[in-house]
């Protein structure tokens, strides 16, 4: 349970990150990547927010593309994300969570 990278500390992340976000608990949910063999993804979308889920349910690396800029991490059960020139790797059982940043107005 002391362990940081621990299931229990993911759930625990998990659960904190939900009660803390108002787009996770009320936002609308909109699935995408409907027809990728390994990947179940969605996205909440707020007033202000989206937030990316994929899911990669399977023990083979695969690919998502999806060409989002500005990203901030939320949660990912490995510690680190590969995501280049728009295409997220998923690696064997992967599961991250990402916020679209809003745009910056000038």
């Amino acid at each position: 349970m002391k362990d940081p990278h621990s299931i229990y500390a993911f759930y625990k992340k998990l659960i904190q990150i939900r009660k803390q976000n108002e787009t996770i608990q009320n936002g609308r949910y909109v699935p995408f990547c409907k027809d990728h063999p390994f990947v179940y993804a969605y996205k909440r979308e707020g007033m202000d927010e989206e937030i990316y889920v994929l899911c990669n349910f399977y023990g083979t690396k695969t690919n998502v593309e999806l060409d989002l800029q500005e990203l901030e991490l939320l949660l990912s059960n490995y510690p680190d994300r590969i995501y280049e020139n728009g295409v997220f790797v998923l690696r064997p059982y992967e599961a991250i969570a990402v916020k679209k940043k809003p745009l910056a107005f000038v």
